[in-house]
């Protein structure tokens, strides 16, 4: 016990000296990057984080996001909120402590969990290979995004974020999509130029998020210009322009 103390206050006296900071920022800090868990006046402090019951299957997790985008039931959105309540935790953690989370079960406990690796990928600088090393930094980098906020503070932040992604789920988006292409390839006139809004109203609903996800990959190809720019805006917000049908 005795080693480990004079260790981690080794560490936090180099801290201090490197960065040029008072003695009690140090401590302020390196007690900050341990804390990670929730005070017990959470509304989230009490929810199943490693039991069977937080848990729960992919297929009763779909059903309930298309119970909600049918009904908008708030108990609904709280049942998704609990399900996915484990992930936010281990997005808390390794926020607040900057460690890379990995299995820590069976022979591949020190790999990489899959379902973060591609969101750290995300912010690898441009040519680094995504080693666990670059890895590793860029995960000691999140906390400065959310600077001066205390662990719950963090995880109402990603709450949040939750929300907006289960607000937007679209159960029907496939079919949807399939529709827009059709629409596209065989029943619009074949013409160089078309606006989104003659989309929509061949259809009958909004086709914004298809055809943004249609345009990235490019068909249609988003074009500038200025034609209709009120039905437009939502689209492509800059530059304003058209969509051109390859043919």
């Amino acid at each position: 016990m005795l080693r480990y103390a004079k260790k981690r206050g080794m560490r936090a006296f180099t801290l201090g000296i490197f960065t040029k900071r008072p003695w009690s920022q140090v401590q302020k800090h390196a007690k900050k990057r341990q804390k990670r868990s929730l005070p017990e006046w959470h509304y989230a402090a009490s929810w199943p984080q490693d039991s069977a019951e937080a848990v729960r299957p992919l297929a009763e997790v779909t059903e309930l996001g298309r119970r909600y985008a049918e009904t908008k039931d708030e108990g609904v959105l709280l049942e998704i909120c609990r399900c996915f309540h484990p992930y936010l935790m281990k997005y808390l953690v390794m926020i607040c402590r900057g460690h890379v989370p990995v299995l820590g079960v069976g022979k591949s406990a020190l790999r990489i969990n899959k379902d973060v690796e591609p969101f750290i990928r995300y912010f690898l600088p441009k040519g680094e290979a995504p080693s666990r090393p670059n890895l590793g930094k860029v995960v000691r980098t999140f906390h400065l995004a959310f600077k001066d906020m205390e662990p719950e503070e963090i995880y109402d932040v990603l709450m949040t974020q939750l929300i907006s992604a289960v607000n937007g789920y679209d159960p029907n988006y496939k079919e949807k999509l399939k529709e827009v292409v059709d629409a596209i390839k065989h029943e619009l006139p074949r013409q160089k130029k078309f606006a989104a809004a003659l989309v929509n109203q061949h259809l009958g609903f909004d086709c914004a998020r298809p055809l943004r996800l249609l345009a990235r990959s490019g068909f249609p190809e988003a074009l500038p210009g200025r034609e209709n720019p009120e039905l437009l805006k939502s689209i492509q917000p800059a530059p304003r322009g058209g969509l051109s049908h390859r043919r």
